[in-house]
């Protein structure tokens, strides 16, 4: 029986190790897999969930820092950032060493939006030739959409370009 009055309140590690009936005792096999989980950019800690096998932990979301105890082995870590800003990513082959820390740094890169363009407001970034248009008879998205023959079909053998203006 192991006997807890005697532990601080928190979080602790308990190591176990049996004797079979041959009196021969194991080993400890616990391992630890531990790192950082940040920005590629500016270093601020990213909160994820980091999975190795069956074991799972949650970074500290402030300075994406983590611990997870495991048992020794080989394993594929995976980071799941706890924010669509960033993608998933994972790492293949991390031994885990009874008894030993694995250092295991995640820097992950967020999205960008290069352009987008919803078509719905006005057209400001772009200047219209020949006889491209916005229109509103075929659009896909919830109103409008630009198209080289509004209000019909295209005309046979025309060319038509939009230029994007700075």
């Amino acid at each position: 029986m192991l006997d807890l009055s005697t532990l601080t309140e928190g979080e602790h590690t308990v190591y176990v190790s049996a004797t079979d009936a041959s009196g021969n005792t194991g080993v400890v096999s616990a391992a630890t897999i531990s790192g950082a989980v940040v920005d590629s950019i500016t270093s601020a800690g990213v909160a994820a969930t980091i999975t190795a096998g069956p074991f799972q932990t949650t970074g500290d979301p402030a300075t994406g820092v983590y611990t997870m105890l495991t048992t020794a082995g080989s394993y594929t870590v995976s980071v799941t950032p706890l924010s669509d800003d960033y993608t998933a990513t994972s790492v293949a082959e991390v031994v885990a060493t009874a008894g030993e820390t694995t250092s295991l740094n995640f820097s992950l890169s967020s999205f960008c939006t290069v352009f987008s363009d919803d078509v719905e407001s006005t057209d400001v970034a772009w200047t219209a030739q020949g006889s491209w248009a916005r229109d509103d008879q075929f659009a896909n998205s919830p109103t409008f959409s630009w198209t080289d023959s509004p209000g019909g079909d295209y005309v046979n053998n025309s060319n038509g370009l939009r230029h994007c203006e700075h």
